[in-house]
């Protein structure tokens, strides 16, 4: 398991949300057909046959700036190789060089979150869930909830079938009921209105997906979702909790308790 973070400065938890996400890809070498490479230039993880950009990604990246355009050259090349349709190249704080994502542009990856705010709370100050008639929420533990999960989230988003379905299919793939994430499902009046996700992963409580689908919205729903991920961090020893927003939703956190401490950006290839 990795070291609690117990650094809540703005600055430790800047770096704890990377932290996060690199600690995410890693857990995920543990699907069955995940390939997980880490070098002293990059973290890479592909998983053939599910399509997400989630589970195919490139992360932690440290290139002097002579290396930066053959490698990423080189990266597309290997990614066609291998048939990856989709993916996501992340850019944090750490990431060298810090002008990397101009070079992704310049390359064909599209701008698909740039500067996303990330937001960190101390888990101690978690407040209770608000108390939302005809809500329910409830972890997945099933294929049946799974499904459920997946079509709240293609729903919600408005993505393609096989986005929600990937999550689901990584799960099968691990044929055990302990996966490296927790998802979650708000059943409101008996019918799956929005969906979270909890992953463990850097020493934190990092929450990797919030959505509530549209009739749903505005009831406080997303607010329920996120304290009950936030409180299951924290009854798993973990002192801060993290997540990435975005200029819209930034709002929904602050009010319940999290503050700004960063950005991040997502790149993605989209192939030719």
């Amino acid at each position: 398991m990795d070291e609690i973070v117990t650094d809540l400065s703005t600055r430790g938890l800047e770096l704890a949300a990377e932290a996060n996400i690199h600690g995410m890809l890693e857990a995920f070498r543990g699907i069955p057909g995940a390939v997980y490479e880490a070098s002293d230039a990059f973290a890479r993880l592909r998983l053939p046959g599910v399509p997400s950009p989630v589970f195919n990604a490139v992360a932690r990246t440290r290139l002097a700036p002579g290396q930066v355009e053959e490698a990423v050259n080189r990266m597309i090349a290997h990614q066609a190789e291998h048939h990856v349709p989709y993916w996501y190249w992340w850019v944090g704080p750490t990431t060298e060089p810090r002008d990397l994502g101009a070079t992704l542009l310049a390359k064909g990856l599209l701008p698909h979150a740039v500067d996303a705010p990330t937001m960190g709370i101390d888990l101690a100050r978690l407040p209770e869930p608000p108390k939302v008639p005809g809500l329910a929420v409830l972890r997945v533990t099933d294929q049946e909830g799974e499904e459920a999960w997946a079509r709240a989230f293609n729903a919600a988003f408005g993505h393609p079938e096989y986005e929600g379905l990937s999550w689901a299919e990584a799960a099968r793939r691990l044929e055990s009921p302990v996966t490296p994430w927790v998802m979650y499902v708000g059943w409101y009046y008996g019918k799956p209105a929005g969906i979270a996700m909890l992953v463990p992963t850097g020493g934190l409580a990092g929450l990797m997906t919030l959505a509530v689908v549209g009739e749903a919205r505005g009831k406080g729903i997303g607010t329920a979702l996120t304290v009950r991920a936030m409180q299951d961090g924290r009854e798993l020893g973990f002192r801060a909790g993290v997540l990435i927003a975005s200029e819209m939703t930034a709002g929904l956190y602050e009010r319940i308790g999290f503050r700004r401490v960063g950005a991040i950006s997502r790149y993605l290839w989209r192939g030719r």
